[in-house]
């Protein structure tokens, strides 16, 4: 008796492989940045248009426009036959014609710099095989003011900053001597976390999580300390990143 070929799953239903990820990122980042550069400053991009996003805080204009070119990119790749879902700050969650991949992303990571004319925000992309943070797939930011860019395929051991080969310099795991940081507003957390701030030679707030961590990736920064609540959707693409690079992302 012969056995009966396997029925193949369309390619869309399958974790899609590194490279085409990595394309549609590009692509989002290579219409995006320039959008993000031009606004950057200026009223309109704080220009209200919804008082309570998905993910909680209000959209302003800067963040709808780059919601709106990344999903833009993600119904063409759809149309390409690849099926996923999306989880967006501004508008929440968006079905492809599947529960997984998961795609977790922020259009703009850091928008008060954006907003203020600071050039440190960026877009930040995740995506994940499960309903959990070890199922990671791909990570993928953009400096989106000055065009660096940050990936990794998870559990490959290799990430990329500018297309190159990053490796976390041996010396810069022994201690923390430049410190990137957030921390909360709430005196009773500030005190019991300054010690982390002053352990450290030098210390800087960022204003950007994401970028924070893929720059840490970089060794720019031994260690980096978010202090105060978060949510996925602001570090999903930069753990995968900055545990590529033999960093470690802990909760405590």
């Amino acid at each position: 008796m012969s056995r009966k070929p396997a029925k193949r799953s369309p390619k869309s239903s399958r974790p899609s492989d590194a490279a085409a990820w990595l394309g549609v990122c590009r692509a989002i980042g290579a219409e995006l940045a320039p959008a993000a550069r031009e606004l950057s400053g200026t009223a309109k991009a704080a220009t209200v248009v919804n008082a309570r996003g998905a993910g909680g805080d209000e959209t302003t204009y800067i963040d709808f426009l780059a919601e709106c070119i990344i999903l833009k990119h993600f119904h063409s790749f759809h149309r390409q036959g690849r099926r996923f879902s999306l989880l967006t700050e501004e508008s929440g969650e968006h079905d492809f014609g599947a529960a997984f991949p998961r795609v977790i992303i922020d259009p703009i990571d850091g928008s008060i710099n954006c907003k203020r004319g600071i050039p440190f925000y960026a877009v930040s992309i995740g995506v994940f095989t499960g309903p959990t943070l070890g199922s990671g797939l791909f990570g993928y930011i953009m400096n989106l003011a000055n065009g660096d860019e940050f990936h990794a395929a998870a559990g490959s051991g290799r990430a990329f900053f500018n297309g190159k080969l990053l490796a976390l310099p041996e010396d810069r795991r022994r201690r923390a001597r430049v410190l990137f940081y957030e921390i909360s507003k709430r005196k009773s957390i500030r005190e019991r976390c300054m010690p982390v701030i002053l352990g450290a030679e030098k210390s800087r707030s960022m204003g950007s999580m994401t970028l924070a961590m893929a720059y840490t990736a970089t060794g720019a920064a031994d260690m980096y300390a978010h202090m105060k609540a978060t949510r996925v959707l602001d570090y999903a693409a930069g753990k995968i990143i900055l545990e590529q690079t033999g960093g470690l992302c802990a909760d405590q």
